[in-house]
């Protein structure tokens, strides 16, 4: 549903991509289909909670990409952000664990 919204906002800055860029393109969709598939098989195969833990090791890994890449270094909101959302993700899952303990 994306598509069409972000197509009609393109319209007056669209560059027709080289040939390369078109190969990169196509690259990083089939890496990202790839990707996104098998998460959901991951998904069918364990808890959510499971996964969604292990699943914030992303933030390490786009960090140390936009480093790398783009030179970038994230400001201390977007640490105070990453601590906040993973340290809430911990708690629910320690809690819910507990509480299934109890039952």
């Amino acid at each position: 549903m994306i598509a069409p919204i972000a197509g009609l906002a393109m319209i007056p800055v669209w560059v027709m991509p080289s040939s390369g860029a078109w190969l990169a393109l196509v690259g990083m969709g089939a890496v990202a289909a790839i990707g996104n598939f098998c998460y959901v098989q991951a998904l069918k195969m364990t808890d959510a909670s499971t996964l969604t833990t292990a699943d914030y090791v992303r933030l390490l890994w786009m960090v140390t990409w936009g480093y790398i890449f783009f030179s970038e270094i994230p400001g201390w909101s977007t640490w105070l952000g990453a601590a906040l959302i993973v340290g809430s993700t911990l708690f629910v899952t320690w809690r819910e664990a507990k509480r299934r303990a109890e039952t």
